[in-house]
């Protein structure tokens, strides 16, 4: 699963994914410059390009550049040796990388706390574990997404997630 390009809406602080192509309905993009002069996202079927896009709460216009994929990101930073991502709308080690604990817990809260520390004591001093928290940068945008339209996916991964919080707190 490859997590979509993202934005924060700068009035609202939603989470808005990249819109499909409202001319063909395409989800392949790449960024360049549009015919106006300014930069954009343009459809790779039809060429159609915006340089703004509407937010899905609060209406407001957002910068195409805005829409990143953090993850992808921070996973490149991780297998080159960083300790996280130092960039984009997500702050670097420290910060709050936990997407899923964050969005199910709040981004101070001690589960989130936990995690990060078996992310930077455990898991990042090991190659396996910087594989893993690769892989977990890669998707867990997309899995927010998912479990802010679920309840049932929220419960699920609550179950989980504090199980894993369970275990790194004996570690």
């Amino acid at each position: 699963m490859v997590a979509p390009l993202t934005a924060i809406c700068p009035n609202c602080q939603t989470i808005n994914p990249l819109p499909a192509c409202n001319n063909d309905g395409g989800t392949a993009f790449r960024f360049g410059p549009l015919a106006n002069g300014a930069e954009g996202w343009i459809c790779v079927q039809c060429n159609l390009g915006h340089s703004h896009y509407n937010c899905i709460s609060c209406d407001r216009l957002i910068p195409a550049s805005s829409f990143t994929n953090p993850g992808r990101e921070m996973a490149r930073g991780i297998l080159e040796g960083k300790a996280a991502y130092q960039g984009g709308p997500i702050k670097s080690s420290g910060g709050s990388n936990c997407f899923i604990a964050t969005e199910l817990y709040g981004r101070e809260s001690s589960e989130v706390r936990t995690l990060r520390q078996f992310r930077d004591r455990f898991l990042i001093p090991r190659p396996i574990g910087k594989l893993f928290v690769a892989a977990y940068y890669r998707t867990s945008p997309s899995i927010v997404l998912a479990i802010r339209r679920s309840t049932a996916l929220r419960y699920i991964f609550h179950i989980v997630v504090s199980a894993i919080v369970h275990i790194a707190r004996r570690l």
